[in-house]
């Protein structure tokens, strides 16, 4: 036998064609959960602009934590990849609520806020903080997890409530 005839095997070899498979894969599911996400989105709303809107704070937050994982040298890995299912379903979830207060109340701000804003604080901040214990854990991947989800949790948080209602006045007024 010579040396083209071997085959590597073991744990390393293992956990790289993972990620390789879950890396195309992600590429191909992805965009068709974007997909649907706004198809569900512009059916429940019967609005395009209040659709898009409600993906602002996502949107903003995905971008937020590559550009904070970029500066901090941290590349993409399965465990990246497996945060974005959770910041998509918190993300819409409090972009729902808030434009669903924000009709209700007729665009009073004050009233958005007294009607959802503590419910979307303590909703996402729980989650913020059980996925920010696990950076106390001993495995990298756990810790690094844990700080990915932590921070793009809280990045949709701030996109929702500061970012969304401008807009809300802006495009919905």
């Amino acid at each position: 036998y010579g040396i083209e005839d071997w085959q590597m095997g073991g744990g390393p070899v293992f956990n790289a064609r993972l990620a390789e498979l879950l890396e195309s894969d992600a590429i191909r599911v992805l965009p068709l959960a974007a997909l649907v996400i706004v198809s569900v989105l512009m059916l429940s709303t019967r609005s395009p602009t209040t659709a898009l809107l409600i993906l602002v704070p996502l949107t903003l937050s995905l971008l937020w934590l590559g550009g904070s994982m970029g500066v901090m040298g941290v590349p993409v890995s399965i465990m990246s990849l497996a945060i974005a299912p959770l910041v998509i379903g918190i993300g819409v979830d409090d972009g729902v609520h808030l434009l669903a207060s924000w009709n209700r109340s007729g665009g009073d701000l004050r009233e958005v806020f007294a009607e959802t804003g503590v419910a979307l604080l303590v909703t996402t901040l729980t989650t913020v903080a059980a996925f920010g214990a696990l950076v106390t854990a001993d495995t990298k991947g756990l810790v690094l997890f844990g700080w990915q989800a932590a921070l793009a949790l809280t990045f949709c948080l701030v996109a929702t409530l500061f970012v969304l209602p401008p807009l809300c006045q802006r495009f919905l007024d």
